[in-house]
């Protein structure tokens, strides 16, 4: 049962990317249990049906879509399926990341590519 009550999310059409697993399999059960549509972008096909399967148990609607993010094909077939799906997109979370790819360090230290602090 969620803690708090957005009736404005009922029918809303949620992407989730990385939604088949931790913290986005987390957005995914609290958006449903709000009445809103989530699509699991996830790389891992059975994670993200997996999820599907858990909130259509609780009487939910959801989708899901295998995406590699980081291949801007999968990004745009994303899209096409929440759209061919249900005729919109009304929220993204951007969710998926590779971990064994990002660097622990002090904010501060970071850098973009250009050399610039993140903030700067």
């Amino acid at each position: 049962m969620p803690t708090a009550i957005y009736p404005s999310l009922k029918d809303r059409v949620v992407i989730i990317t990385g939604g088949g697993q931790a913290l986005g399999r987390t957005y995914a059960h609290e958006f449903a249990a709000q009445g809103a549509i989530p699509v699991i972008a996830e790389l891992n096909a059975e994670s993200g049906e997996r999820v599907v399967k858990e909130i259509e148990q609780k009487g939910g609607r959801a989708i899901s879509v295998q995406t590699d993010v980081s291949k801007e094909a999968d990004a745009n077939a994303m899209a096409e399926a929440a759209l061919s799906a249900y005729g919109r997109i009304d929220c993204l979370i951007n969710n998926a990341a590779v971990f064994s790819q990002i660097t622990i360090a002090p904010f501060g230290s970071c850098r973009s590519k250009n050399g610039n602090p993140p903030c700067g």
